[in-house]
């Protein structure tokens, strides 16, 4: 059951200046708009898909919850830089091989780590939810998945993107 206080404040401005923040150095770091924007996007969408399942289970936002746009942008970006790197580190090593094929290539060697990356976070957020405390009960399964959202979410946008966008 998800806690009933609504004492929490909504930290909308902290996690807007992160996202801006962090997509602007992501543009920099993959040196494409479109993939910086694509990160940018996936990042939002679990973010929404976390909050609006918190919001169709009734949970209402406190101070402890209120940290789950964060904690999803710092813990779930890891998959999305490791997908990325990967592509631009395949791409510089062999130039001739088409987007796709690369692609696939880069997945076969990232994917796995990734979605173990996820898995292991979000079980261990999992365990909050023997905690006494219902707003950590909340944080813990709502940061599970929020997390496994992201990882999807890298896997729809940001895969297309990388042939898009791969110069």
């Amino acid at each position: 059951r998800c806690s009933e206080s609504g004492i929490a404040e909504r930290h909308h401005g902290v996690c807007n200046n992160f996202l801006f923040g962090g997509s602007i150095r992501s543009v920099v770091y993959v040196s494409s708009i479109g993939l910086g924007v694509s990160g940018m996007v996936v990042v939002t969408v679990a973010i929404l898909i976390t909050l609006g399942i918190a919001g169709l289970a009734g949970c209402s936002m406190t101070m402890v919850t209120s940290i789950l746009p964060t904690l999803i942008i710092t813990v779930g970006i890891l998959d999305l830089v490791h997908i990325i790197a990967a592509f631009q580190e395949g791409k510089r090593k062999a130039p001739t091989i088409p987007p796709v094929r690369l692609l696939t290539t880069c997945l076969a060697v990232v994917v796995v780590p990734c979605v173990f990356n996820t898995v292991t976070d979000a079980v261990g957020f999992m365990a909050l939810t023997s905690a006494k405390m219902a707003a950590i009960r909340d944080l813990g399964w709502l940061a599970a998945v929020g997390l496994v959202s992201l990882l999807v979410s890298i896997l729809v946008f940001v895969t297309p993107a990388l042939v898009k966008y791969s110069k």
